[in-house]
């Protein structure tokens, strides 16, 4: 569950995102690295907005992260076990759609991708229900800087980004 600005609403949303997730601890402490994929048709209706645009959305996204995170409680035998994280990320996202409405009821077409670097911020709780299996329960910030492309007109500007991820559920095997 995510709002983003990368979407005409910025409405919290449920997507769907896949990709390999790697944690190497040091005691409490560990380096984690993610990629992720992402493939998702946003419902961008926002009927209480003053502009009133209309429909769905098409979002491909591709992201990359690293950095610390530390586990509370790890050495012990608790089954939840309380974290906090912080990353360096890159996102890469495209988002296109067409949306009906507006003052003029003409609507707007949209065709943008996005390049951005930043920071991350989450924490969450992780469960081991069995040796292999873990199971993480989070939420999180993101704030990012970088190049927004227009791809209807070939317009190039520099964008600040954002998202926040209300509920984010991870369910890994580990190898």
């Amino acid at each position: 569950m995510e709002a983003n600005s990368e979407t005409l609403n910025t409405r919290i949303e449920p997507k769907f995102v896949f990709g390999a997730f790697y944690n190497q601890y040091f005691s409490n402490l560990s380096w984690i690295s993610s990629v992720n994929y992402g493939n998702n048709t946003i419902d961008d209706d926002c009927p209480q907005c003053a502009d009133m645009y209309y429909g769905k959305g098409h979002m491909t996204e591709f992201g990359i992260s690293s950095g610390l995170r530390y586990t509370f409680l790890r050495k012990r035998r608790y089954f939840i076990k309380p974290f906090i994280e912080s990353d360096l990320c890159y996102s890469n996202i495209n988002y296109k759609g067409e949306f009906g409405g507006g003052y003029d009821g003409k609507g707007i077409n949209i065709d943008f991708r996005n390049n951005t670097f930043g920071i991350l911020g989450r924490v969450g709780l992780s469960f081991q229900p069995i040796s292999q299996v873990s199971l993480t329960i989070s939420s999180s910030l993101r704030s990012s800087t970088g190049r927004k492309i227009n791809r209807i007109d070939d317009s190039n500007e520099k964008i600040k980004s954002y998202a926040a991820t209300c509920l984010e559920i991870r369910l890994g095997y580990g190898f």
